[in-house]
C-alpha cells in the first residue's frame, strides 16, 4: 500500500488530499480526515493589479500553508508528492521569485502547469460511473481557467483550457469576459451535433452548486433554476442557506453562468457532477508513472 500526496494550489484556494494506493487491486482512497484546503485568493493579487505580481503578503501565508502539509506529509511516510500550481502562477510575472522565496519553506517542489497538463490532469479522473458509450463534456471551472475535454465512448478526442474562470470574470468585466467567452464558442462550435449527452462537471464550485439541490444529476432546465435562485440571494444568505463556504459563496453564480453557457451554447440537456477535482487527477497522474 503506497502514500500519495496531491496539492492543488489554485486560484482561490490551496488544497492537499492524501490517497492510498493499492496496486494489486488498482484502488485509490482518499485518507479524508486528513484532508486540507485553505483560501488563499491569489487571483486578487493577479487580476486586479496591472503586474500581475502575487504579493509578498501571499507568498509568506502559501509558505506557512505549505510548510504545514509537509508536516503531515513527512509524519505519514508519504511515498510520492506532486503539488501543481494553475492558472494564477501561470500568469503571475514574478513567478521565480516565487518560487525562490518558497523553497525557504518547505522542500515540496511546486510545478506551475500549462492549460494544456491541467486539462491532461482533468482526463485522469473517473468517470466508469456513466455509460462508455455516450459522448460527454468533462469540465471544470476554476478561480482563473476553465478546462473543457470531449470524450467519445471514453476516449479524449478534444480538450482545451481557457483562461476564464470563477474569480476572473469579476476582474475581466463584460468586455473583457465577452473577448474570452468568443473564444470559447469558438471551439465549441465545432462539436455542435456530434451527440454530446452531458457535461460532467469537476471541482468544488459545481459541487456546491448541486448541494442546493441535493442532487448529483439535473436537466438543464433545473440547473438554470438553481442558478437564478442563487443570484436572488445575498452572500450571506447562500452561506446561511446551504452552509457553503464563504469564498465559495462569492464565486458559485458565475462559475454556475460558465457551465450553463457551455450547456446552452451546445443545446445539452443534462449536468452531473462527480466528487472530485484537479486533485485527484494529481493523484492518478502519480499512479501512471510509477
Amino acid at each position: 500500500m503506497k502514500k500519495i500526496s496531491a496539492i492543488d494550489i489554485g486560484t482561490n484556494s490551496v488544497k492537499h488530499r492524501m490517497f492510498e494506493y493499492d496496486n494489486k487491486s488498482n484502488n485509490l482512497n482518499e485518507i479524508s480526515h486528513l484532508r486540507m484546503r485553505y483560501t488563499l485568493g491569489l487571483g486578487r493579487d493577479i487580476y486586479s493589479k496591472k503586474h500581475k505580481k502575487i504579493r509578498q503578503k501571499s507568498i509568506r501565508r502559501l509558505g506557512k500553508i505549505l510548510k504545514k502539509f509537509e508536516k503531515t506529509i513527512n509524519l505519514y511516510d508519504v511515498d510520492y508528492v506532486r503539488a501543481c500550481a494553475t492558472a494564477a502562477f501561470r500568469q503571475a510575472s514574478n513567478q521565480a521569485l516565487i518560487l525562490d522565496q518558497l523553497s525557504d519553506y518547505s522542500s515540496i517542489p511546486i510545478e506551475i502547469i500549462d492549460g494544456v497538463e491541467e486539462v491532461k490532469l482533468i482526463s485522469n479522473l473517473d468517470i466508469s460511473q456513466f455509460n462508455p458509450d455516450m459522448n460527454y463534456f468533462i469540465v471544470d471551472v476554476g478561480g482563473g481557467s476553465t478546462e473543457v475535454l470531449l470524450k467519445k465512448k471514453n476516449e479524449c478526442i478534444d480538450s482545451k483550457s481557457f483562461p476564464v474562470g470563477a474569480l476572473s470574470i469579476h476582474y475581466l468585466g463584460k468586455k473583457g469576459f465577452l473577448k474570452e467567452w468568443s473564444n470559447i464558442v469558438d471551439w465549441l462550435n465545432m462539436f455542435k451535433g456530434n451527440g454530446i449527452s452531458q457535461i460532467i462537471g469537476t471541482g468544488g464550485g459545481i459541487r456546491s452548486l448541486f448541494k442546493v439541490q441535493k442532487e448529483k444529476s439535473l436537466p438543464l432546465e433545473e440547473f438554470d433554476l438553481i442558478l437564478k435562485k442563487i443570484n436572488g440571494l445575498t452572500k450571506s444568505e447562500i452561506i446561511r442557506k446551504y452552509n457553503i463556504r464563504p469564498d465559495r459563496a462569492k464565486l458559485i453564480s458565475k462559475s454556475g453562468m460558465i457551465y450553463s453557457n457551455i450547456a446552452n451554447e451546445l443545446n445539452i440537456k443534462k449536468i452531473s457532477v462527480i466528487p472530485w477535482g484537479l486533485a485527484e487527477g494529481i493523484a492518478y497522474s502519480l499512479i501512471k508513472k510509477k
